[in-house]
């Protein structure tokens, strides 16, 4: 599971993604609530160092939820472009 940033309603927002897809973190981190009932402090914005060790924020969270993508498969999501399909 990898970081991106991506564009979404005219939206600039963190993700995560792999070759399939294409998630927001707070997308990622609401699934993740709801089936674990682990409930995260509030991961928004688009700042990709707040995700990231060693000094992220939010670094434990999103390895806690990368993980639990990778772990019991990725939800598929509308496509996360501005771009008309």
């Amino acid at each position: 599971m990898r970081l991106c940033r991506f564009k979404h309603n005219g939206q600039v927002q963190a993700g995560f993604y792999d070759d399939a897809f294409v998630v927001s973190v707070a997308v990622a981190a609401d699934l993740y609530a709801k089936a674990t009932s682990d409930k995260l402090a509030a991961l928004a914005g688009d700042n990709l160092l707040d995700f990231l060790p060693p000094d992220g924020k939010h670094f434990g969270a999103a390895e806690k939820i990368a993980d639990w993508l990778e772990e019991n498969g990725a939800p598929k999501p509308a496509p996360a472009t501005d771009q008309p399909r």
